[in-house]
C-alpha cells in the first residue's frame, strides 16, 4: 500500500475524498512527498520510525498549503491514537525547524544581495498538519476516540464544563471588543479578566444590596407587627389595672402586682396609670 500511495494521482484522490468530501480541490502536481523520520524513547532506547506516506500539499501558486500523512493498518492497533500524536508532534517539530531555516535563508540572501529562491518545502509560516489512518481490516475499528481508549478512567470532569462560563465570557468579550474597537499591541488577557471580575463583583454587590433591602423590609414589617402586638397588650393590661383600682380600691403598684406585671411592660403600664 505504501507503493500505491506514493502515486500522486492516488494520493491526491484520497486527499480530496477525506479532506474535501470528494471535491477535486487538490491536483496531483500539488503533491510534494516528504521523507521524515521520528524517534521515541522506549525501554531505555531510542527507536526510529518513518511515516507510511507524508506529503506537503501546495496551492496553485506553489505556496505551502497543508501537510497530510496516511497510515496503513491491516489490524486494529488500540494505541494508534497515541501513535498519531507522536507522528504529528514529529511533523510539527520538523515544521518549526524548516521555518527557522527558511528565515535564515531569506536573511542571508538579502544580506548578500542575492535573489531569494524558495523551494515548496521552504516554510515561512505554520501550516495545518493532518494524519489519516486507512484501515483495511474486516472488523470495526475500536476504540474510535481517545476517550474511549480509557474505559477505566472517568473523563467527565475533563470534558467541556457548560456551567463554568468565566473564561468563555472573557474570550467572547475580547473577540467582540477587538471587532468593534481594535486595540494597539493586541489583546491583554489580564486586563480582560480584571474587567470581567469587576463586572462580576458589581453584579454580586447589586444582588447582595437587593437581598439586604428585602431582608430589611422583612425586619421592619416584623418590628411593626411586634410593636402593634405590644401596643395591644399594653392597652389590655392598662384597662385591667384601672378596673382593679376602681373596683377594689387598689393602688397602681398593687394592681400591677395583682396582674403579675414585671420589667419594661410594667413600666409602660405604670405611665398610663399615673396619668
Amino acid at each position: 500500500m505504501k507503493a500505491l500511495l506514493s502515486i500522486k494521482e492516488i494520493f491526491a484522490s484520497l486527499v480530496n475524498t477525506f479532506v474535501f468530501d470528494g471535491t477535486p480541490k487538490v491536483k496531483p502536481e500539488q503533491i510534494v512527498f516528504l521523507t521524515m523520520q521520528g524517534k521515541i524513547h522506549r525501554n531505555g532506547m531510542f527507536r526510529y520510525f518513518d511515516r507510511d506516506t507524508l506529503a506537503l500539499v501546495v496551492d496553485e501558486e506553489r505556496r505551502p498549503w497543508f501537510l497530510i500523512g496516511f497510515e496503513n493498518q491491516t489490524g486494529i492497533d488500540p494505541d494508534m491514537d497515541i501513535r498519531n500524536l507522536t507522528y504529528d508532534a514529529t511533523t510539527w517539530h520538523w515544521m518549526m525547524m524548516k521555518i527557522r531555516q527558511t528565515r535564515k535563508k531569506i536573511r542571508c540572501a538579502k544580506k548578500s544581495g542575492r535573489e531569494i529562491h524558495l523551494e515548496p518545502d521552504d516554510l515561512s509560516y505554520r501550516i495545518p498538519c493532518v494524519t489519516i489512518v486507512l484501515h483495511y481490516g474486516k472488523k470495526e475499528w475500536k476504540p474510535r476516540t481517545l476517550a474511549q481508549s480509557m474505559p477505566q478512567n472517568d473523563c467527565e470532569n475533563l470534558k467541556r464544563l457548560s456551567a463554568d462560563r468565566i473564561v468563555e465570557s472573557v474570550l467572547d468579550s475580547l473577540i467582540q471588543s477587538e471587532k468593534t474597537e481594535p486595540t494597539k499591541g493586541g489583546v491583554v488577557m489580564a486586563g480582560a479578566f480584571e474587567q470581567y471580575m469587576n463586572t462580576v463583583l458589581e453584579e454580586k454587590m447589586e444582588k447582595e444590596k437587593k437581598a439586604w433591602l428585602l431582608e430589611k423590609q422583612r425586619w421592619d414589617k416584623e418590628k411593626r407587627n411586634r410593636d402593634e402586638e405590644i401596643g395591644e397588650a399594653v392597652s389590655t393590661f392598662v384597662i385591667l389595672a384601672q378596673r382593679l383600682m376602681l373596683e377594689e380600691g387598689l393602688s397602681a403598684q398593687e394592681a400591677c402586682d395583682r396582674l403579675l406585671l414585671k420589667g419594661k411592660l410594667r413600666e409602660k403600664i405604670m405611665k398610663f396609670l399615673f396619668h
